[in-house]
This record gives structure tokens, sequence and C-alpha cells, in this order.
């Protein structure tokens, strides 16, 4: 039904976004004031981010991006930094929520994201089809660190500065800084994703 809800670890609502709606919610992202929402509609084949008002649930504007969403990741306040795929390329945009506008930042030609996250405000890891990359926003470079193989998802240990690559069978963890493999761990099976849970 298209309905985004938020509970709390006693299984009560705590969030309820308005109905009805026409989209299909996809990735999310939220912060104190906003949901950001990925959402795609059926009938019109149109692909939009959604900026939902957090604690009323009430829709404050939408974006057109014209492509698949793969991860939203909150730049600052006032900037989302987009990665999703469109025509077979993968897409990087900066969204700017006051103004309700989008800037086209980078195009993976040939290439698929699926996801990507970050290590601090201006630089993300991307897992792609085509293997592991570097982005860094400021100044709008990519750079390739591994590309052996398909990167499927990533996790990111901001305590440890490690970040986990679901590469199918394989676990590889990578330092965060330099982007240097720093070891392999081999599975059975294939790879959903990687979840980190942090122990007082």
């Amino acid at each position: 039904d298209g309905r985004i809800r938020a509970f709390d670890k006693d299984g009560q609502v705590r969030f309820n976004s308005e109905q009805p709606v026409y989209y299909r919610p996809g990735v999310l992202c939220v912060n104190d004031q906003y949901v950001f929402a990925e959402a795609d509609y059926p009938v019109t084949g149109e692909h939009k981010l959604e900026v939902i008002n957090y604690t009323s649930g009430v829709a404050r504007q939408e974006f057109n991006t014209g492509f698949d969403i793969a991860s939203i990741i909150e730049s600052n306040e006032n900037e989302l930094i987009l990665f999703g795929n469109t025509n077979g390329n993968g897409k990087i945009y900066s969204y700017f929520i006051n103004g309700n506008y989008g800037i086209d930042r980078h195009t993976i030609y040939n290439n698929t994201i699926y996801g990507a996250v970050a290590t601090d405000n201006y630089h993300y890891a991307l897992a792609t089809h085509g293997g592991l990359y570097s982005y860094d926003v400021s100044s709008n470079n990519l750079i390739p660190l591994d590309l052996s193989g398909s990167v499927y998802s990533l996790e990111y240990d901001d305590v440890n500065g490690i970040f986990f690559a679901n590469a199918g069978k394989k676990i590889r963890e990578y330092d965060a800084i330099s982007g240097a493999l720093l070891s392999t761990i081999s599975l059975q099976d294939s790879l959903l994703a990687i979840r980190l849970v942090y122990s007082k």
C-alpha cells in the first residue's frame, strides 16, 4: 500500500507516512527532520525521491530523479548523495532539500551500482558489478580500488576504520583510508548482506 512505518524496540509505531500514495517505496534514509524514500511509480514508470516530514508523515516535496536509486546518504543538513542506475550506467547525484533540485555529479558507464557507504562527508565506497570504487565528492573523483570481481553490498565499521565488501561467496575487509585489502574470508554460501552489531 506504499506505507512507510517506523517502530521502536518495543514494537510500538513511531512513524506512519500519509496515505494514499501511488508509488512503491524502496531505499530509505532518515534523519531527525525527514524520511527520504525512493518512490517507484509502476503506472507511469517514474522514479522519484520523496521527502516526508518525520513526525507528521506528511510529504513535503518530491524530486524526479529519472533513475533507480541504490543508496541514499545524507551529506549535510541540506544535501543528499544519491547512487543509482539508468540505461545500463551507474549515476551519482547530489540532491538539495532547500530548492528541491539535483546536480548530476558522475556517470559510471556500462556498470551497475549496487550500493554505497560513507566513510565521512566527502568520501564514499561503492559496490558495483565491476568491482569496488572510492568516490570523493569534493573533487568528483572516482578511483577503482579492486576490480577483481563484483561487489554486491558494503558495510562500514567506523569504530575500526574498516569496510566489509560482500563479494558473493567472499567477505573482503578493506582499510577505509588507504583502500588496501586487509583480509578475505571464503564462505560456502553466497551472501545477501553484511550487518555489524556492536556490543557494549
